[in-house]
C-alpha cells in the first residue's frame, strides 16, 4: 500500500495519540475535495503552460490570491450554477484552443488522421488532468464509449481530438479529487498519487509537478523521510513561496489594510491617505517575505526589522527612510526598541482598525485567534421577550453605552471585575491593551483621543492562563513570552493543518479546551521542535504528517 504509513513516526497508529494531546492524529474522513478556483485555474496552466491558459481564461474573472479564504473551501464539494458554466466555458474554450494549435499541442497535425495518435494523445492528456494513472474503466472510456459516439456522430479525427479535451476538463476526476487510499471502506494511507495532490496543493494551490508525480509512480512517497524531501523541494520554489506568503496575508487578515475607512480625527496630524494605505499593506508583504524563509518562525513576532518605504517610516515609525531601496522605493529599516515584530507592524495594526480608531478588544480578538489559537466567543446574545427572537444582550449593550466617555483602561478593568464580561475577555483583553500605545495605524502614542495618558497602567497586565498566565508590562514582554511559549508555533500548526486538510476544524481538538492541543498538532510539533523551527520545517513536518497522509473510513 502506497503513501504515509498509518503507524509511522508521525503518529501513533490510527486512534493513538501522543501523550498529553486529545484526539486521534488521524482527523479527516476518506473523502471527495473540489478543486478551489484557484487550483482550477492553475491546473489549465499546468496542462497548457501558462500564456495558453490566459488565453483560454481571457474571458472569466480570475482569482485573487488574496481573495481565497483560509482554509480554502471548508468542506464545501457542492458546484452552483455559476461555478458549473464556469467550468463548461473554459473547458470549450479550451477545446477549441486545441482545435486551433493541433500542431503546437500534439504530435498528430494540424488535420489529424492517425487514429492511434489522437487516442494516445488524449490518454495522456487525461492521466496528467486527472493527476493519477488511468484505470482501465477510464481508459476504456476515452477509446472506447467515447470513440464510438464520436464515430457514429460523423465526427473527424480533429473533432474527436477537441471534444476528448473537452470531455477530459469537464470531468469529475478533474474538478475533484480523492482520497479513498485503496480500501475506500477502511481506515488507512492515501494512494501515492492522492498524497502527492495533496501535498502539491497544501505547499504550491498547483497540481503535482512532473518530479512529484514521478516519486509517486516509483512509490517514493512511501514514508515520512522521503515526503519530507520532496516538501523541502517544492517549498524552494516561487509558486509554493507566494502560495503560503498570500495565504499568511489573509491568516492575519492583513489584506484589510486597503480598505480600512479611518475618520481624519483618528489620526490627528496624518492624513491617511490610499497611497498609505497601499504602502502599508505592500510592507506586510514585504516583511512575511523577508522573515517566513529564514530563522526561526518566532521572529514573526520579535523582529524589530521591516521593510518599508519613506513615508511610512517618517510618518508612522518615526524613523529614518531606508537608505537602500528597491524600485519601488521599499528597504530594511531597524525600528525602536518599542516594536515588537508583527503584533506592532503599521499593516497588522491598521487591518484590525475601525473608523473610529484602535480597539483594545478587536485587537486583542485578532491576537487571540492568529497567534495563540484561542477560541473567540460570538457578542453575547439574549431572547428578545417581545419578538422572541435572538439580538444583543440588552445588559451587554447598556454597559457599552455606558461606558463610552470612559478611557479604554476604565473599560478593561470594567470588563476584567464584572460578570459575565470577565468569563470572556480575561482570555484575550490583555493583548489588546498592550497595544494600546499604537494608533489605528500604528503610531506610537502617549494618549488617546481625549488627552488621557497612556502610560503603563494601561499595559501592565497578566496574559491569559493559556499562555502561562505571567504579567507583563510591554507588548515586546507579550510578545516574548508568546514566543518562549511556543504559542505561535502550536497556532499555525494548527491553522495550516486545516489549511492543508481545506477544513476548518480538522486540526483542533473539539474536545480539548485548548484547540491547539490537539494529537494532530502535537505529532507536528514533536518533529518541528528537533528542527530549525522555521516556517519551513513546519510546512515539511505538516506535510509528512500522519495527518495529511491518512484517511479514516468514517461512517
Amino acid at each position: 500500500m502506497g503513501g504515509v504509513s498509518s503507524s509511522s513516526a508521525q503518529g501513533g497508529g490510527m486512534g493513538a495519540g501522543a501523550s498529553g494531546c486529545s484526539g486521534s492524529p488521524v482527523v479527516a474522513k476518506k473523502r471527495v475535495v473540489r478543486l478551489t478556483e484557484h487550483q482550477l485555474f492553475s491546473a489549465y496552466g499546468a496542462l497548457f503552460g501558462a500564456d495558453a491558459a490566459v488565453i483560454i481564461a481571457e474571458h472569466e474573472q480570475q482569482p485573487s490570491l488574496l481573495e481565497r479564504e483560509f482554509p480554502p473551501i471548508s468542506g464545501d464539494i457542492g458546484v452552483s450554477d455559476a461555478l458549473l458554466g464556469k467550468y463548461d466555458r473554459l473547458a470549450r474554450s479550451a477545446m477549441n484552443y486545441v482545435s486551433r494549435n493541433a500542431t503546437a499541442l500534439t504530435p498528430c497535425g494540424v488535420s489529424p488522421s492517425d487514429k492511434a495518435c489522437v487516442q494516445t494523445y488524449l490518454l495522456d492528456f487525461a492521466e496528467k488532468a486527472f493527476r493519477h494513472p488511468l484505470s482501465r474503466e477510464e481508459q476504456v472510456a476515452i477509446t472506447g464509449q467515447f470513440w464510438s459516439e464520436m464515430s457514429a456522430a460523423g465526427a473527424t479525427l480533429a473533432q474527436a481530438l477537441g471534444y476528448g479535451v473537452y470531455g477530459v476538463l469537464s470531468s469529475p476526476s478533474f474538478i475533484y479529487r480523492t482520497e479513498f487510499g485503496t480500501e475506500v471502506a477502511s481506515d488507512g494511507p492515501l494512494t501515492p498519487h492522492e498524497l502527492a495532490t495533496t501535498i502539491a496543493l497544501f505547499l504550491t494551490d498547483r497540481p503535482p509537478d512532473a518530479e512529484l508525480l514521478a516519486a509517486a509512480a516509483s512509490n517514493r512517497l512511501s514514508n515520512p523521510d522521503q515526503v519530507r524531501a520532496q516538501a523541502t523541494r517544492l517549498l524552494l520554489t516561487t509558486e509554493a513561496r507566494a502560495n503560503l506568503e498570500n495565504a499568511l496575508i489573509e491568516y492575519f487578515s492583513l489584506s484589510n489594510a486597503p480598505s480600512v475607512s479611518l475618520n481624519p480625527e483618528v489620526t490627528p496630524g496624518l492624513t491617511v491617505t490610499a497611497g498609505l494605505q497601499a504602502s502599508i499593506f505592500h510592507e506586510g508583504e514585504l516583511f512575511l517575505r523577508n522573515l517566513l524563509w529564514a530563522g526561526p518562525l518566532g521572529q514573526l513576532l520579535m523582529a524589530r526589522q521591516t521593510w518599508t518605504n519613506a513615508a511610512v517610516a517618517t510618518q508612522v515609525y518615526g524613523v529614518a527612510a531606508p537608505s537602500e531601496t528597491d524600485a519601488d522605493g521599499f528597504g530594511p529599516v531597524l525600528l525602536p526598541a518599542d516594536r515588537a515584530g508583527l503584533l506592532t507592524l503599521s499593516t497588522f495594526l491598521l487591518s484590525g482598525a475601525r473608523s473610529t480608531g484602535s480597539s483594545p478588544v478587536v485587537r486583542g480578538l485578532a491576537v487571540n485567534r492568529s497567534v495563540v489559537c484561542g477560541v473567540n466567543p460570538p457578542f453575547p446574545e439574549a431572547l428578545n421577550p417581545v419578538t422572541g427572537e435572538l439580538g444583543p444582550d440588552p445588559q451587554v449593550v447598556a454597559a457599552i453605552a455606558a461606558l463610552a466617555d470612559e478611557s479604554e483602561l476604565e473599560k478593561a478593568n470594567y470588563r476584567a471585575s464584572t460578570t459575565p464580561c470577565a468569563g470572556c475577555h480575561l482570555q484575550f483583553d490583555a493583548f489588546g491593551m498592550v497595544l494600546e500605545p499604537y494608533d489605528a495605524v500604528g503610531r506610537l502614542r502617549t494618549a488617546d483621543s481625549k488627552g488621557r495618558a497612556i502610560d503603563s497602567a494601561w499595559t501592565t497586565t497578566t496574559l491569559p492562563q493559556s499562555v502561562g498566565g505571567a504579567e507583563i508590562k510591554s507588548v515586546a514582554e507579550a510578545a516574548r513570552v508568546l514566543v518562549e511559549h511556543t504559542a505561535l508555533d502550536r497556532c499555525m500548526a494548527m491553522n495550516f493543518i486545516n489549511y492543508a486538510l481545506t477544513e476548518v476544524s480538522r486540526g483542533s481538538a473539539t474536545v480539548s479546551s485548548s484547540p491547539a492541543g490537539s494529537c494532530a498538532v502535537q505529532n507536528v510539533m514533536n518533529h518541528f521542535v528537533d528542527s530549525d523551527r522555521s516556517f519551513t520545517s513546519l510546512m515539511r513536518e505538516i506535510a509528512a504528517s500522519e495527518t495529511l497522509g491518512v484517511r479514516s473510513k468514517g461512517q
